[in-house]
């Protein structure tokens, strides 16, 4: 909706159509005002007739539709005569105002209060089906106000419930392995909810399953489970079809919420089998807990909305038999005991120290005789072996990493080698092979190349060098970009450093004109791709009197370079 301040004109309508626009009245704007497709209010007045609606403005016609019309003096459209004139206005209808006793009335307004200032709303009833405040301007005072959560409360207590979620899942996994290990599955699947089913005596769903209670409706909770209905197909990914040819009655159930920590741990007393379900009689041993399910659910639930869940939220499922006899000398305690035989770990070992300590440690002792006793160091090394050799293919490892990478990394098979990635700063740091590489002192040259003076006070070109004083005896300061390393590739001077005792040479044949030791190597102030330095003396130790040529070739040496 735009609104805009003094239109009036002439309207040329005839009949019922659009307000097409006539002359503007003097002192007035004309409709053009507006954009293409602004929403606007009108007003019509012919003779003594009026009418008041909404259109919208067409550009290109310079006409305003007659969408609807809000009142008018006949009650209805006018039948216009082509004499008529046209003005933006603010409808009675929908005009906010402040009364005398400045209160903000909303007639026909969704929204409803006796008082509403700017510092809160002061209202006996709320009325809403759903409240989401953003986090912004005032909107922390309204949802106090409204008792109701602000848009970034609600992403976050999402964010909990996912992760919450996500590791009860990962828990109920891991607990489901650890108790297959000692009591292996006769059968396992996964199964939703069918709450909504009407005709507990048949099949629920594909993928899914019901529980009823003593009276034959839906239980509303696992300690109420007397039978437990399974469609012969199940929700996995993708689906299996059971046939539960393995379960026998005596044996066990268990069925594992994936949403939160409910249960259901029932004994079997029954079965029957039916071409598409299979129905199990049971008796609750230990339970917590409801199933899944949505609002509006059949049967006897779906009244204590409180804890209501979602449907999608898949069972884990377990057929199980405790009956035999159950050996533990296989299994790791929680705490003391000694381990005699190997041991294997398919998870991720987690070391966690408990304060005051911050360190776990492994500690290293003494071999044992076979009795148990110290055998002692005995003239040679003991201790822990990590035996990389598995499949000889050097491509297995034991890494030291952190969230930045890999630190170090050591190689078995038929490669054995450790690789070294960490920083290099401390005198007491691994170093690594390229790290010595570069460590190595370099000597540029010129390589035989072309290389000249320039005698300009600019940065130099690749196979150029500059300085102050052309004057050999009297020249402190030289300039270059690049050299050649001792493949003879081009190599950038940036990327090298001097040393205490790096030398420049530079000759003419066979001449010797300059020799020096160096100090103070940084980037040239003549360009930031050039590199300049100084003799270390207030003149060169070596050379000759003479004037550096822009038409002559010379032999260039820097020595004791570093790589940087």
């Amino acid at each position: 909706m735009n609104l805009k301040d003094r239109i009036y004109t002439e309207c040329i309508t005839v009949g019922t159509g659009n307000i097409r626009v006539g002359g503007v009245k003097d002192g007035f704007q004309d409709w053009t005002a507006l954009n293409d497709g602004d929403d606007v209010y009108y007003c019509i007045v012919d003779d003594l007739a009026w009418e008041v609606g909404q259109g919208v403005y067409i550009a290109d016609d310079n006409e305003v539709t007659r969408e609807k019309v809000f009142s008018s003096s006949t009650g209805a459209k006018l039948v216009l005569d082509g004499l008529s004139t046209a003005f933006a206005t603010y409808p009675a209808d929908k005009a906010v105002i402040q009364d005398v006793n400045g209160h903000v009335i909303l007639p026909e307004a969704v929204i409803q209060a006796d008082t509403l200032n700017a510092e809160r709303v002061n209202t006996p009833v709320i009325f809403t089906s759903a409240v989401l405040v953003d986090d912004d301007g005032d909107d922390e005072g309204i949802a106090t106000a409204l008792n109701v959560y602000t848009k970034p409360e609600v992403d976050e207590l999402q964010r909990v419930q996912d992760v919450e979620i996500d590791q009860n899942a990962k828990d109920i996994i891991a607990l489901e392995e650890e108790l297959e290990a000692v009591v292996p599955a006769f059968d396992r699947g996964t199964w939703t909810h069918d709450a909504e089913a009407t005709d507990l005596n048949s099949a629920p769903l594909e993928s899914c399953y019901f529980i009823k209670d003593k009276d034959g409706g839906h239980a509303e909770t696992y300690a109420d489970t007397t039978q437990i209905y399974f469609n012969n197909i199940d929700a996995q990914t993708p689906p299996a079809t059971h046939t539960f040819a393995d379960v026998k009655v005596g044996q066990n159930v268990e069925l594992f919420e994936e949403l939160d920590d409910s249960f259901l741990l029932a004994n079997i007393t029954g079965m029957v089998k039916e071409d598409d379900y299979t129905k199990f009689i049971v008796d609750v041993l230990k339970s917590e807990g409801r199933p899944s399910f949505e609002v509006g659910a059949g049967g006897d639930i779906g009244t204590d909305t409180a804890s209501i869940r979602s449907l999608d939220a898949g069972v884990r499922v377990k057929f199980f038999d405790l009956g035999g006899e159950v050996s533990l000398d296989g299994f790791m305690p929680k705490a003391g005991g000694t381990f005699t035989g190997e041991v294997k770990h398919k998870k991720d070992i987690i070391i966690e120290p408990t304060m005051p300590s911050r360190f776990v440690t492994i500690k290293n002792r003494y071999a044992t005789n076979a009795d148990g006793s110290d055998a002692g160091a005995g003239g040679t090394a003991f201790g822990i072996n990590f035996d990389l050799d598995h499949g000889n293919s050097g491509y297995n490892q034991v890494k030291f990493t952190n969230r930045s990478g890999n630190i170090l990394a050591v190689n078995g098979g038929s490669t054995p080698s450790a690789k070294y990635y960490g920083r290099i700063t401390d005198k007491e740091h691994v170093v690594n092979k390229e790290y010595v590489d570069n460590s190595s002192l370099h000597t540029l040259h010129s390589a035989g190349n072309s290389f000249k003076f320039n005698s300009s006070s600019n940065a130099p070109n690749d196979n150029y060098f500059t300085t102050v004083s052309s004057l050999t005896s009297s020249n402190k300061e030289w300039h270059f970009k690049n050299l050649y390393d001792v493949t003879g590739a081009s190599i950038q001077c940036k990327n090298y450093e001097a040393t205490t005792g790096s030398i420049l040479e530079i000759w003419e044949g066979q001449t010797l004109l300059v020799k020096t030791a160096i100090k103070d190597w940084k980037t040239s102030t003549r360009g930031n791709t050039s590199m300049m330095f100084n003799c270390a003396g207030y003149k060169p130790t070596v050379y000759g009197a003479v004037y550096l040529d822009t038409a002559k070739i010379y032999g260039i040496f820097l020595t004791n370079m570093k790589k940087k």
